[in-house]
């Protein structure tokens, strides 16, 4: 299903959960036809890890940015990692998949080093009443406002991508969406 708000297109693959199970990539290269550089692909674990493997390579020969949200917790194949810009993980995911738990910045640090070494670019983690933390390159900024209901901080972080805005400025904005 493809989402336009603007100029911006989000393009979520949960719709792709529908596809027949012999693994067929058709309705990926449908839904991503028109996609190209500047769009956003929204992904999660939700649906069979092939398909989003493919759709994550797809975008990224398209020149789009993705995000991959890693719920349910698994162990995916590394290479859906290494076509994730941004991966938006809580703490239960982020220990699953990095061994690491994020209780305190220094093991926010290590679980970071985790993520990059796997492929992710960067790195988003939304830890309730604790905040967010932001990881891009060696800087990693914590920001102390509760973290918004997910799927409502994904698209505000999507949008505000698209905007041009900076990791850390669309993190502080999507962390907003859900405070009265």
């Amino acid at each position: 299903m493809i989402y336009v708000l603007g100029s911006l297109n989000i393009y979520f693959t949960a719709s792709l959960s529908r596809m027949p199970e012999c693994g067929e990539t058709h309705k990926i290269d449908e839904e991503l036809k028109n996609a190209g550089k500047g769009d956003i692909l929204v992904t999660q674990l939700e649906i069979p890890h092939d398909r989003v493997l493919y759709a994550l390579r797809l975008a990224k020969q398209k020149g789009m940015t993705t995000i991959l949200i890693p719920a349910p917790a698994a162990q995916p194949p590394n290479a859906i990692f290494e076509n994730t810009d941004i991966i938006v993980t809580d703490e239960t995911e982020t220990q699953i998949l990095t061994g690491v738990e994020p209780r305190d910045i220094v093991h926010i640090a290590l679980a970071v080093k985790a993520f990059y070494k796997m492929g992710v670019k960067k790195v988003v983690f939304t830890l309730g009443k604790r905040g967010t933390v932001c990881a891009e390159g060696q800087e990693i900024t914590e920001l102390d406002i509760p973290s918004s209901e997910r799927n409502t901080f994904v698209g505000a972080l999507a949008v505000k991508l698209d905007e041009g805005l900076g990791l850390i400025e669309a993190c502080k904005y999507a962390n907003s969406t859900n405070h009265g």
